[in-house]
């Protein structure tokens, strides 16, 4: 059995000059759920693998400059190391996140440096940031807001009512810090950014804030974050299965697919129509889950 990067990949490209989308499905146990490789994903292979993506965007998105990408990534062993060389490549090729999942890895403070670079480098709001279940201390998790808050993207405009807005949704539990509490009333209070901790997901949710009144939305959702007893993730599939069996393969070439009816599970695609739009067949919603960056930690201190 040999891995293809290719086969977690989807890449839709619209005609015209709207933005390509890009699908990165690389959670393990959901890829076994639905019978493909669930290969566990470390330092070296994330690394690999972003050399990949370096490559796969260039030959295909060479002079496109703006991706908007739902990235999946939840469920592996990647650390603060392999963060890195991703984000690299995503301000490289400009690429925009809409969706994060990193929840169920390795990352720590090192890393929330890593994506505080990602959101000072990227003009439109990561809509989700899924960071569960990881290594992030309250040092990591304030460098985090104080660009969030100093961004200027904060909250974003609900496309369905433009009287209101909606927060990142930011997830924080099961992590290391220690005092979640003491943690809010420090950002909220004495640092004066506004907040939501509602954990009702009927009042709020990814694409909803029961306070996202235009005027007054707060600019981060903080959901379970008082679940901080740390539990470390291990993975199903052994990590050296996956270094034998990956390889690299030239990217395939462009060609237009009749979009399934569903998002799909990990397979090689790319496609000329955006399924999450409304002209495509399905509507991607929500999860359900579930340097300057040392200068603003200074600041906020």
């Amino acid at each position: 059995m040999s891995l293809s990067w290719e086969n977690y990949i989807t890449l839709w490209l619209p005609d015209g000059n709207q933005d390509a989308v890009l699908d990165i499905h690389l959670d393990p146990a959901k890829n076994s759920a639905n019978g493909y490789c669930g290969i566990v994903i470390d330092d070296q292979l994330m690394i690999h693998f972003a050399g990949f993506l370096d490559n796969f965007l260039n030959f295909h998105l060479p002079h496109r400059p703006v991706i908007r990408a739902h990235v999946t990534l939840s469920q592996n062993q990647i650390s603060d190391a392999g963060l890195k060389a991703l984000v690299d490549v995503l301000l490289a090729r400009r690429v925009h996140c809409s969706i994060l999942r990193l929840y169920k890895n390795r990352i720590g403070d090192s890393g929330c440096w890593e994506i505080v670079r990602l959101l000072e480098n990227t003009p439109e709001p990561i809509h989700e940031l899924h960071l569960s279940h990881n290594f992030i201390t309250e040092r990591g998790a304030t460098g985090l807001v104080a660009k969030i808050a100093s961004h200027g993207g904060y909250p974003r405009a609900d496309p369905r009512n433009p009287k209101r807005s909606i927060p990142i949704w930011l997830r924080l539990e099961h992590n290391k810090i220690a005092d979640p509490q003491k943690f809010l009333e420090f950002v909220s209070k004495e640092k004066n950014v506004s907040c939501c901790w509602n954990n009702n997901r009927k009042q709020c949710g990814p694409s909803s804030c029961i306070h996202g009144h235009a005027s007054k939305c707060p600019l981060i959702h903080f959901f379970l974050i008082e679940s901080q007893n740390h539990r470390e993730h291990h993975p199903r599939v052994h990590i050296t299965e996956a270094h034998e069996t990956v390889h690299h393969t030239n990217p395939p070439s462009v060609e237009t697919s009749q979009l399934p009816s569903q998002l799909p599970s990990p397979k090689p695609r790319i496609a000329s129509v955006d399924p999450r739009s409304k002209h495509g067949a399905a509507n991607n919603k929500g999860s359900n889950v579930a340097d300057h960056s040392m200068q603003a930690n200074r600041q906020w201190a």
